[in-house]
């Protein structure tokens, strides 16, 4: 069983149940995989890059986040463009620069 995680756009994160790789489960129902997903990605600093976007550059990254070990937030330090408008959600409230 996975469970899937939607993050941005059209991103998704795919995380296995406990005790399963997802390696494997990919292997077992690549064909599937193929035609549902356009590509698929090991989570890493570069997923976080795409979903932060072109006018922000990904500082940093908190463990928990990279780690899994917290998956209800993503805890990330971003430098944005001076010129650019920002918009966050945080817990439900959005924010406006």
């Amino acid at each position: 069983m996975v469970k899937v995680r939607y993050m941005e756009d059209n991103l998704v994160l795919l995380t296995p149940k406990e005790g399963e790789r997802m390696e494997d489960i990919i292997k077992l129902n690549n064909e599937w995989f193929v035609s549902v997903f356009e590509d698929k990605e090991p989570w890493s600093e570069s997923c976080v890059s795409k979903v932060v976007g072109d006018v922000s550059a990904l500082v940093a990254i908190d463990e928990a986040t990279m780690t899994w070990e917290n998956l209800e937030y993503a805890h990330i330090q971003v430098h944005v463009l001076k010129s650019c408008k920002v918009g966050a959600s945080i817990n439900g409230q959005i924010y406006n620069s």
